[in-house]
Formats: C-alpha cells, sequence, structure tokens
C-alpha cells in the first residue's frame, strides 16, 4: 500500500479455534496494514480489518507458515499489548510444532522407546556427580532407563526425565525427635523486668484507693 498504510482499529477474529489465536483478545488491538494479503490455497484468515485479512497461516511445500500483512513499528499500540508477544509466540511454536527440530526437545520418560541404532551414549546426574554411560541399541530400538542426556550414533541427541513431577518432587523425610523432660524455666532479669508495667498499674491503683480513703474518711490532707 502507498503511504504509511491504513490504520484500523477494528479488528474481527474470523478463526478463534486456530492455535494462532490461542489466549489472543482483538477487542483493544489497534494496528496499520501495509499490504494486501490474497487467502488463496491452504491460507486462512485469521484476523480481519475492514474487508481485508491482515493475519494469516496455512502451508507451503509441506511447512507451516504464517503471513502478516501488518507493520508493528507504525501501528498504534500493537507492539506494546500483550497480544502482540502472545501472536509471535503462537507463530513460532505452531510452524515449529511438527518439526524435526522441536521433536527432538520432547524428553522421554523411563520405559518409552527410542528409535537408535549402534551405540547410545549417556550422561547423567547421580549422586553429586555427572557420570557417562552407553547402551547398544538392538533391532534399531532402545528401551530407555537412565535418567539424563543421550547421543545416538548418527548425531541425534535428547533427554530423559521422569514421568512426573510428583516422582521428582520427594517430600524431605522426617524424623521424630524423642520428648525430653521440660524443666522449669529460670527467672532471668528480662523475663523480670516484662513485668515492670503491670507491677507499676498495681501499685498505682493501690495507691489511689489508699489516698482515697485517708481523703474521705480520715480527713488526711
Amino acid at each position: 500500500l502507498e503511504g504509511r498504510g491504513i490504520p484500523h482499529d477494528s479488528i474481527r477474529l474470523v478463526a478463534p479455534d486456530h492455535p494462532l489465536a490461542f489466549r489472543i483478545t482483538t477487542s483493544r488491538l489497534a494496528l496499520t496494514q501495509t499490504c494486501v494479503i490474497e487467502a488463496a490455497g491452504s491460507l486462512e484468515p485469521i484476523w480481519i480489518a475492514g474487508n481485508e485479512p491482515v493475519l494469516l497461516a496455512g502451508e507451503l511445500n509441506g511447512q507451516r507458515l504464517v503471513v502478516s500483512a501488518v507493520s508493528p513499528s507504525t501501528s498504534e499500540q500493537l507492539a506494546l499489548l500483550p497480544a502482540y508477544p502472545l501472536m509471535l509466540g503462537n507463530a513460532i511454536y505452531w510452524c515449529a510444532e511438527q518439526s524435526e527440530a522441536m521433536s527432538a526437545l520432547k524428553p522421554l520418560h523411563p520405559g518409552d522407546w527410542l528409535p537408535a541404532t549402534g551405540l547410545v551414549k549417556w550422561t547423567e546426574w547421580s549422586a553429586g556427580k555427572t557420570t557417562t554411560a552407553s547402551d547398544q541399541a538392538a533391532n534399531s530400538t532402545l528401551e530407555v532407563n537412565r535418567l539424563g542426556i543421550w547421543e545416538t550414533a548418527d548425531g541425534k541427541t535428547g533427554s530423559s526425565i521422569l514421568a512426573s513431577t510428583q516422582e521428582t518432587d520427594v517430600p524431605k523425610r522426617t524424623t521424630t525427635a524423642a520428648p525430653t523432660a521440660q524443666t522449669k524455666p529460670q527467672s532471668t532479669w528480662a523475663t523480670s523486668t516484662a513485668n515492670w508495667p503491670r507491677i507499676l498499674i498495681w501499685l498505682l491503683l493501690i495507691f489511689m484507693l489508699t489516698e482515697s480513703y485517708l481523703f474521705h474518711r480520715r480527713a488526711v490532707y
């Protein structure tokens, strides 16, 4: 588009169930459209401003992609609202969700099967120190029975963790101490001085009662 683009202060969310729109509200969005995109092929409109789609998602040659017709630098408040970083995070995660790089980051658990051939090297943390070990994969698979970082013979790496946080966050075992005989606390100067305000109040009350008795009954001035 010519110039600085077309500003829009009303954005419609047309695909609320798409992962790209997860936890994003468009009620406060104000953005500037800088180009016109034709929603062709597998591209699906996510946001629409006016009559034109400004955010689309789809696939091209087997790869997911997100297309935007918006300039964040010229938009009024887009980069300052939580919707913008959420949209970027959703776009990155959705595009890489089925990629090999993303799948390699998924940790395995004890009992899972690791597709590998040859020798698998492990780096474990046990007894307060790092140890190394290796397992031989049989029939192109290896049952995970260790916790740590693994590396296959062809250079693939990954990790193995416990099945849940409940298994990891084990509460500390507490020992019940034997009851001890209670001894009578000894009075100290600190405990005795803590009682001085109460003693002074009682002395003042006795003095006032005595003075009232002498004044009214004995006429002592």
